[in-house]
Order: structure tokens, then C-alpha cells, then sequence
């Protein structure tokens, strides 16, 4: 079972997100690909962004920082900005299942 842990869930820009990933289970994964991203729901166009990948063993920290220059978090009744943090256990084999995680949290502004 894959587990991914935040620090905090709400963010201001300019700060650091940090957790841990973690694995439990018999069989190890090879990896864990994390990625830091946000992307737009609602009307008009989708918009995604991919602002941090890493490859993480299990019970390995991270940390990035939240440059205050991308969009903030947005709850609207046509549009939102949604900011996460995805990890996905890279089990090897071709027919293999990567179980996934993901984790959202706010950006706020100063």
C-alpha cells in the first residue's frame, strides 16, 4: 500500500511543501514517482501545469519550494485551481498495477 503524507495542506506562496511517501507491503516497488503540479476544472479551456517530478524510495522525505509566481488556489462557481501532489508506485513487470496517491492542498497568498 502506498501511503503519501503532507506536512501542511494549506501553503503560502513562497513556502516549502514537504511529506513522506512510504510503501507497505511484501513486494517493493522500484520506485516512487512523485509529482508537484496544479490544473484548472470547470468552464473554458483545461488548463495543467507539472511543476516538480522525482523518483523517491519508500520512507524518503521531500520538499519544494511554492514559487509565488503560479496561480493560486481557486474555489469559484465556474472555475478552480487545484493544486496536488501525485505518487505512483512504479512496480515493474508489464502487466504490473502502479498504485497511485494523491494528495490535494491550498496556495494561498501573503
Amino acid at each position: 500500500m502506498l501511503s503519501l503524507r503532507l506536512q501542511q495542506t494549506e501553503l503560502t506562496a513562497g513556502e516549502w511543501l514537504s511529506g513522506t511517501v512510504s510503501w507497505m507491503g511484501q513486494k517493493s516497488p522500484q520506485e516512487i514517482h512523485l509529482t508537484i503540479a496544479w490544473r484548472t476544472e470547470g468552464r473554458g479551456t483545461v488548463d495543467t501545469a507539472k511543476l516538480h517530478e522525482m523518483s523517491l524510495a519508500s520512507g524518503d522525505n521531500f520538499r519544494y519550494r511554492i514559487l509565488p509566481t503560479g496561480p493560486y488556489s481557486y474555489d469559484g462557481q465556474l472555475i478552480r485551481v487545484i493544486w496536488e501532489v501525485s505518487a505512483v508506485a512504479q512496480m515493474g513487470g508489464f502487466l504490473s498495477k502502479s498504485p497511485k496517491e494523491v494528495k490535494v492542498f491550498r496556495v494561498v497568498p501573503r
